[in-house]
């Protein structure tokens, strides 16, 4: 498995269900981390924590928004 999917993998592994949102939150996500990858030489599991965050980060931060918004 290589870092970028491994890393998204990380990330789902740290959301407490997969609704609607959350999918639709992940799908973008990837997006980006392609889009990172594309752009980017080093494509280490490192520097995605370094430009995204680490995984469990990323669905508190998902988590605290919807508390504002869709909660």
């Amino acid at each position: 498995m290589d870092d970028e999917k491994k890393y998204l993998n990380d990330v789902k592994k740290e959301f407490q269900n997969l609704g609607k949102q959350e999918k639709a939150y992940l799908k973008n996500l990837e997006k980006q981390l392609t889009s990172f990858s594309n752009e980017c030489k080093e494509q280490s599991y490192d520097a995605y924590v370094d430009n995204f965050g680490r995984p469990e980060e990323i669905a508190a931060s998902f988590y605290e928004s919807m508390e504002y918004t869709d909660l």
